[in-house]
């Protein structure tokens, strides 16, 4: 038994035996010698892919026992033996592998080490290698020399390649478009042309694999002769988008065959695809927009004629959650972009500011496959999605009450401001988007002012609401207006159904409810009109706000900062409310911002909502605000909008504008004002006031809601307050309670918890809505709708039943003058009203008998032109019609707009019994008293009738004088505006010719301010300094043409003498040597053309300085001497040869006049490029805040140094 298992031993160990064939195997590759050191271009040796076990080398090569350097051996990190071979007595050692990894810096040169096995077999060894864990490393063996990559040693120890040698890696270019319009891929190969038996095999890879045809071959092209750049058509990269395209090289020897060849190399890396240029964008609420770009690295090719044809679609799939982010666009176009050259697109993020506590969120965004494009090089090819991370930010939220009180953005607590005038309440210091809002108080009866006025702004949008009482006993009604003159860009405005409270949007998602609302006063007897004010305020403006709501930054112990810069401590919050007063005609009451382009919104953006088909939701600025008003009735432009203070508009709109306050009104309150205590009059205490208040603000609607807060405890002062004032617990108490319900609703509306998504947008869940008005106390809430008791309706059940509306008064005073507007509408302020489509004006037509008398005076100096004045007299107003009932306009809950018939006022006259016209050929006297036409006016008769016979530029209706209704007033003359009978429009009719360019004013002794006094004292509108610049560049271009033509006249004279000279060249010299002895007295050289020899006796010479010859003998010599230099040049000037002396004196317009004439064009031409810079344009805006005095002083010192000729 046991020489059995002996026998099985010694077997088992035979058969294990390295040395034996089988048991090992071979490593073949020359290149592992020590000495052979590889080229930037050659294949690096690695055995990552070398499976452990015994391995000889070629020819029986060793290991180096002693340090490889890096780059040795073929490879980048080459591995040596460390210690000595074995003896065959030894068997199986254990060595060491190690590799150089720090290289010169490396102490032992074995940095990195493998444990491996060698045995001596006798002629050979044979080693037990380990796998490298990456490359380029590899094992090294023999040292002897051998040739480089591609060549094979042959006897005499010369080295012959088998291939040709690549020195440089190939270049793979951008792709290119062919005249055809196909794209396709330029691999670019750096060998010498010339070189005989030479060719290449080029192959395609897209992220490390090889790119197929249709039947899954490799791609390849194969280069022979001076052939240097392979194309790739990009058709082949169908479904291989979004990867690294590399072009591999192969070279080889065509008469060897394409079987011995070298290795491949790579060439550089190109993207082929849509890049988007971030992985992720992150935004936050209070932040800036984000600009994510998208570009295709390859052309897109088109074939049409149009370049702006040709353009990819691109279009996202839609966000997860599309009330997070806001985009510019859900689809896009990518189209060449001639000054890159790049096909690419941009759209901006931007996080939505929502006014919800919903916290930080990141969500994917992904882009829809391209599909059913003309190039199937796209199909189905789908851009990598990114990733938008949003972060949340609060809002702010401010609120004004009663007479006023405050609640700020940080300072919570009740603080009272008691000033009268115009305020900032809140302005951002955000220049970028410049928003700013301001109150006006106003004396409300025996109390403390109220609030009655509000104006915000924000760009160039600017929205009014007012209701101030200008005079005593007028009732006054909310009233709507646009003062900015043009249309709103983003911002929207609406109301509810109860007429008193008003919304303003703004594109930021800035807010202001305005609740108007009329105090009946102590006895009840009064009526007082105020509002309170709700705003809330963009994340954006955080730390960048300030005004009466505070400074706004998370910190209420510098709220009170004041307009002053000064902080103020609460118990001085008198001064700090006077500090942010504005002064007089400063406010935009009065002041509208000028509009500035750059602040107009380029675009809005878009909620991209998941679905079948994306849809783009239009969200403003990038804002959603879920207490947004979802069924309030938007007040657009048109209603009570009046245009821009500063303009003339012949229109209806905001007929009490011209209205002025009665100053007494504010002086008497404000003395009224002066004291106030408990006990009140009444006899009403404190602790009684503090108990009612309590009572009053713990009924209303939203207290259940917010009960465990502390907005009642901050709001109590101001209701005790307000009764001290007032003497009255009814006054104001819905103020306080809709206050409350405001500040509590604003708090609820935060917590996404209150927060519902209908089709993607935020809504307030209806469980938190408060009904209007706390249903005027004469209904019950239910939900967000009053069920009023009977006897009540409308939507706040204010309205009592059975009950007439009662008419206060017409806006305007009830007059309208055609002359300023078209008397088509009234503005009837009345109470007792709800919004119906029952509501009716019931009108009855008055017609007042009127004579109008035009005379005229002609003028002595031209017949042609005539005075003409107008006598209007008026008659007593009588019935001229049968009443009409018509639909009524529902404004606010004080005011309805009725439209009025057209009135026979406006007509051509029937007969001449209603209205006589009396033309006269006498003077009037001055005992005429005329209104909108004072003054004399220059016609011209036949040019003015010209015009009236044009009838109506719209209608083709004929004009009449009857129908003036204003004018446009040109110094002597004025365009009348003549209001057209059949479509009511107004046409312009000028009384005469006017001129279409003004005069100007060059080298003279007056400057501009001397001739605009000049055109002061003819009653003609002065020029300013541009138009003034304009006009002489306008007279010039005549000058040029004169002095041209003048040139060009005395040029063929010069010729045509010339000529004539031609044929005596002696004559031309003798006259020019006769020139100097003239004007020195010596007439014996003259010929005819000197009149001495004709009148000797009468003779002087006019040219000259005081008619009398030179005498200077100095000047005689240097005469002589220039002319003698001309007699030398008589032959050229004959033939009118143009010399460089010539043109310095003038004589003709050669090629130095010319040249100064194209330099001074040049020079223009720069100016004017200048000019439209946008860098000169900011210096002229910058000039223009000089102050007056300093402007006036430098308009002085030009005109001093301007001299002009009026032409």
């Amino acid at each position: 038994m046991g020489i059995i298992l002996l026998l099985c031993s010694f077997t088992l160990a035979f058969a294990q035996d390295p040395c034996l064939r089988g048991n090992h195997g071979l490593l073949l590759e020359p290149h592992r010698s020590s000495q052979f050191q590889p080229e930037p271009t050659d294949h690096l040796q690695c055995d990552n892919g070398l499976q452990a076990g015994w391995y000889t080398f070629d020819n029986n090569d060793e290991m180096p026992t002693s340090c490889v350097t890096q780059y040795h051996c073929g490879t980048h990190f080459p591995l040596w033996m460390q210690g000595a071979h074995p003896s065959q007595a030894d068997g199986i050692v254990p060595r060491k592998a190690c590799a150089n990894i720090y290289g010169s810096s490396s102490q032992s040169c074995c940095d990195f080490s493998l444990d491996i096995q060698v045995k001596n077999c006798g002629s050979f060894y044979v080693y037990y290698l380990q796998t490298v864990p990456a490359c380029a490393m590899a094992y090294c063996a023999g040292n002897k020399k051998v040739c480089a990559v591609g060549g094979q040693p042959v006897v005499g120890g010369s080295c012959p390649d088998l291939y040709p040698k690549l020195t440089t890696m190939p270049v793979l270019s951008k792709p290119e478009v062919t005249p055809t319009k196909d794209v396709r891929f330029p691999c670019k190969i750096d060998y010498p042309i010339g070189q005989s038996d030479v060719g290449f095999i080029v192959t395609w890879t897209v992220d490390g694999k090889e790119l197929m045809d249709n039947t899954n071959q490799p791609i390849q092209t194969v280069l022979k002769g001076d052939s240097r750049i392979a194309y790739l058509d990009a058709t082949k990269l169908q479904g291989n988008l979004g990867k690294e395209l590399r072009c591999n090289v192969s070279s080889f020897h065509p008469s060897h065959g394409q079987g011995v060849r070298s290795d491949s190399l790579s060439s550089n890396p190109y993207w082929a695809g849509i890049r988007v240029s971030t992985d992720q964008v992150n935004v936050d609420e209070g932040g800036p927009e984000k600009t994510v770009t998208i570009e295709s690295t390859i052309p897109i090719p088109c074939k049409s004629l149009f370049a702006s044809e040709c353009k990819l679609p691109i279009q996202f799939m839609g966000l997860r959650n599309p009330g997070d982010a806001s985009l510019s666009s859900c689809h896009f176009d990518l189209k060449l972009d001639n000054a890159t050259g790049v096909y690419s697109t941009s759209f901006k993020v931007k996080a939505t500011r929502d006014f919800i506590k919903d916290h930080n969120h990141v969500q994917e965004i992904a882009f829809k496959p391209i599909l059913n494009f003309l190039h199937p090089m796209w199909n189905n090819y789908t851009i990598n999605p990114i990733k938008i991370g949003t972060t949340d930010k609060d809002h702010g939220h401010c609120i004004l009450s009663g007479d006023p009180h405050f609640r700020g953005f940080d300072y919570k607590k009740n603080y009272n401001v008691y000033e009268v005038g115009d305020m900032v309440l809140y302005k951002s210091k955000n220049q970028k988007r410049p928003f700013e809002v301001q109150v006006r108080t106003w004396p409300c009866g025996s109390y403390h002012p109220c609030a009655c006025a509000v104006v915000a702004r924000e760009g160039n949008d600017v929205v009014e609401i007012d209701m101030c009482e200008k005079r005593a006993g007028v009732v006054e009604a909310p009233s709507v207006s646009y003062p900015s003159g043009h249309p709103l860009e983003g911002t929207t405005v609406s109301r509810d159904k109860t007429g008193k409270i008003f919304y303003i949007n703004f594109p930021s998602g800035a807010r202001l409810k305005v609740t108007t609302a009329i105090s009946k006063g102590r006895h009840g007897n009064e009526h007082l009109p105020f509002m309170n004010v709700d705003i809330q305020g963009p994340p954006d403006d955080f730390g960048s706000s300030e005004g009466l709501c505070g400074n706004w930054n998370g910190d209420d112990g510098d709220d009170f900062v004041g307009g002053d810069g000064r902080l103020y401590k609460p118990a001085t919050v008198a001064n700090f409310s006077k500090s942010w007063m504005l002064p007089g005609h400063s406010s935009m009451f009065y002041q509208i911002p000028k509009y500035e382009k750059h602040l107009a919104p380029k675009f809005e953006y878009c909620s991209c909502k998941t679905g079948t088909a994306v849809d783009c939701t239009k969200v403003g600025k990038g804002a959603i605000n879920p207490s947004k008003p979802k069924d309030g009735t938007v007040i657009s432009g048109g209603k009570n909008k009046h245009p821009r203070r500063s303009a003339r508009s012949y229109t209806d709109h905001y007929p009490d504008l011209d209205l002025p306050a009665d100053p007494r009104v504010t002086a008497k309150r404000l003395r009224r004002n002066a004291a106030a205590a408990f006990p009140t009059p009444s006899g009403m205490t404190e602790g009684q006031a503090r108990s009612s208040c309590t009572h009053t603000i713990t009924t209303s609607s939203l207290y259940s809601h917010c009960h465990h807060t502390s907005i009642l405890t901050d709001m109590l002062d101001g209701c005790v307050e307000d009764i001290k004032y007032s003497d009255s617990i009814e006054a104001f108490e819905m103020a306080h309670m809709n206050a409350f319900d405001s500040i509590c609703y604003n708090e609820l509306a935060k917590d996404p918890r209150n927060i519902q998504y209908i089709n993607g947008d935020p809504v307030v869940n209806p469980s938190i809505l408060t009904c209007p008005n706390q249903c005027s106390k004469n209904g019950r809430c239910v939900g967000d709708t009053c069920h009023c008791n009977h006897g009540y309706t409308s939507a706040d059940c204010s309205v009592k039943i059975g009950s007439t509306p009662t008419i206060h008064r017409v806006r305007g005073d009830g007059q309208c003058d055609i002359r300023r507007r078209p008397c088509r509408q009234a503005n009837v302020i009345v109470d007792n009203i709800l919004e119906s489509s029952y509501l009716a004006c019931r009108i009855t037509p008055l017609t007042a008998k009127r004579k109008m008398s035009v005379f005229s005076k002609k003028l002595e100096d031209d017949p042609w032109y005539s005075i003409f004045y107008l006598k209007l007299s008026d008659g007593t107003p009588v019935e001229s019609g049968p009443v009409v009932t018509s639909k009524g306009e529902f404004l606010s809950f004080l005011e309805v707009q009725c439209p009025i018939p057209e009135s026979t006022v406006m007509k051509v006259p029937s007969n001449i019994e209603e209205e006589e016209i009396v033309i006269g050929c006498e003077d009037t006297g001055d005992d005429v008293t005329i209104k909108w036409n004072e003054g004399r006016r220059i016609i011209e008769i036949q040019y003015i009738i010209e015009k009236l016979l044009e009838c109506c530029e719209f209608c083709r209706h004929p004009l009449n004088f009857t129908n003036i209704c204003g004018e446009i007033r040109y110094g002597l003359a004025s365009m009348l505006q003549i209001k057209c009978v059949n479509c009511d429009m107004v046409v312009s009719v000028p009384t005469g010719k006017r001129h279409s360019r003004l005069d100007s004013m060059l080298h003279t002794d007056i400057g501009e301010k001397k001739v605009s006094m000049l055109f002061s004292v003819l009653n003609i509108p002065s020029m300013c300094h541009k138009t003034l610049k304009k006009t002489e560049r306008e007279v010039r271009k005549a000058l040029e043409d004169v002095a041209k033509k003048s040139c060009d006249d005395m040029a063929a004279a010069e010729k045509e003498s010339s000529s004539q000279n031609q044929e005596d060249l002696r004559s031309l010299k003798k006259n020019l040597e006769a020139i100097t002895p003239h004007v020195y007295g010596d007439h014996s050289l003259c010929d005819t053309w000197c009149g001495f020899l004709s009148s000797p006796e009468t003779y002087k010479p006019q040219q000259l300085p005081y008619h009398r010859y030179l005498s200077n003998q100095h000047l005689k010599s240097d005469l002589l001497s220039l002319f003698g230099f001309y007699i030398s040049q008589a032959e050229k000037l004959i033939n009118l040869g143009s010399t460089q002396v010539n043109e310095k004196l003038l004589l003709s317009p050669g090629k130095v006049t010319s040249s100064s004439a194209k330099k001074a064009d040049l020079k223009r031409k720069r100016d004017k490029e200048r000019e439209d810079t946008p860098a000169y344009k900011k210096n002229r805006r910058m000039k223009k805040i000089i102050p007056r005095s300093q402007k006036s002083h430098q308009r002085l010192g030009r005109e001093q140094h301007t001299k002009h000729l009026l032409i």
